[in-house]
Parts: C-alpha cells; structure tokens; sequence
C-alpha cells in the first residue's frame, strides 16, 4: 500500500487485520500480477524493480517494498508469513485497468500494544474474564483450557508471538501462569529472549514477565535459606536442652563427675607372684 509507513524496515510485523468490505473472513486483495513476485516483494522484502499497474495511482516504477502494489488475494493463515498454497489470482474477469473491491492490508507504524491484545482477547469466547477468575475458580481454570484447546488459541497466540507481537505474547504469558502452566511461560519467555524479541523493548516489558525467568531461581533460594534457617533453629535448641539436662544432673548427683578413689588392698606385681 503506497505510503503505509514503515520503508526500509523489513516487514516482519504486521497488524493481522484485514481493512474492508466484502471479502470472506480471513481473505484480503494485494495490487500486483503475479504471485510468486507479490509474495517476494512484499513479504520478504525482496528489492525488485518492476512495471505494475494499481488501478488507483496508475503505472509507476517502484522499488520500496512499502510502496510496491500487488495483484493477488492472500488468505490470512494466522501468521505473517506469506506461504504459496494460501495465496492465488484474482479471479477470470479481473483486469489490471479494472478497480477491485477496497480491501487492502495495512502495515502498522510500531508494534502492538498489550491493550490492543486484550481487546483481542475478549472477542474471543472472552477468553480475557476467563483468565481473570482462572485464579481463585478453578471451573474458570477448566473453562479457559477447554477454550483454548478447541478454538485453538493458543496455537495462534503462539504464532502471533513468534512473529513479535509483544501485545499477545503478555498475554500468552499471562494465560499460561493462570492456567498453573508456569513452566511452559517460563519456556515461551527463554525462547523469545534468546531472538532478541526484548533486546531493545527492556523499558516496555511489565515487571512480572521480566521476573518470570528469576522466579524458579529465587524460588531455590528462599527454599534453600528456610531450611538452613530450620537447621541453625535445632541446632541452637538440641544445644540448650543437653545444657539444661547436664546442668540438672549436676544438681541431683553432685559427686558423680568426681572419680572414686580405690580401696586399699594387696598391690600385685606385674609378675604374678603375689
């Protein structure tokens, strides 16, 4: 789309929302000839020069992947990778002269926001209540499973993730934890971590995702310092309570401590011989 922002930047994020009227749920129209070049050009950012027709601005010379129009319908798979078996022509009686229907796929400026994400999620099988009550009800807990096993939400957040959305990644987070899935949040968090997903978005992460991954660790320690605490405890009391019954034997058998001198009697000698 000409002027959609964003030029130079390789479009690895994109909003996964298609703008218009008139196409079935999931489908968009790209401005463009031929497939396989549409796709090249637009989702891996290919740098090609090439004449092509837009029924709205007429003949250019383009060379932006951000300003380079496509002709083909690309279906929305629930992740921003363009794949071949979801993508094909228009149909027969299109024409390059011709004004398709106003459907257009819009690149965002800045990645998405958390709220942008939970607005997401509670269109879905309010999937956002679920997870809120998820942590006293534990039907809430079994509801939301349910709801994100079937509808398979949780594969798609998954996805939506991996392509950098920091919005459905809070959430998916924030999901897992509720669900007594913590392992598996802490998992999501080291594999998004080691590429790079928060190398420059430190300042945007909440504070309970950036402890996720010290959690386990912390959670060793304090295990750790409660029982060698518990340790020094009976030590200290085993230590009193043989004080105590040492000092009351004392008490009671005054003498015992002292050694008895022996009674007088013949000494023998080492020989035998008495």
């Amino acid at each position: 789309m000409p002027g959609d922002g964003g030029a130079g930047r390789r479009p690895s994020r994109w909003e996964g929302a298609w703008l218009g009227a008139g196409c079935p749920p999931g489908w968009g129209v790209l401005f463009g000839e031929l497939v396989q070049e549409a796709c090249a050009a637009v989702f891996d950012g290919a740098p090609r020069r090439r004449d092509t027709t837009d029924p709205r601005n007429g003949p250019a010379q383009l060379t932006r992947p951000s300003d380079r129009p496509q002709a083909v319908i690309v279906r929305w798979n629930g992740s921003s990778r363009c794949r071949s078996g979801a993508v094909g022509r228009l149909g027969d009686g299109y024409h390059p002269g011709e004004r398709p229907r106003r459907v257009l796929l819009r690149r965002p400026s800045r990645p998405r926001q958390p709220s942008v994400a939970h607005g997401l999620l509670a269109r879905a099988e309010r999937l956002s209540e679920l997870s809120d009550l998820a942590r006293t009800d534990v039907h809430a807990r079994r509801r939301l499973n349910r709801s994100l096993r079937e509808r398979g939400m949780e594969a798609m957040l998954r996805d939506r993730a991996e392509d950098g959305d920091r919005g459905v990644l809070y959430c998916l987070v924030r999901l897992l934890c509720e669900t007594s899935r913590t392992e598996q949040a802490r998992q999501a968090l080291n594999t998004w971590s080691r590429h790079g997903l928060w190398d420059s978005d430190r300042d945007l992460m909440p504070k309970w995702v950036a402890l996720m991954n010290g959690r386990a660790a912390l959670n060793y320690q304090l295990v750790a310092a409660v029982f060698l605490f518990g340790l020094a405890i009976g030590l200290a009391w085993s230590h009193a309570e043989l004080d105590s019954v040492h000092a009351v034997r004392r008490v009671l058998h005054p003498g015992s401590r002292r050694r008895r001198r022996a009674a007088p009697g013949p000494r023998r000698s080492r020989s035998g011989v008495g």
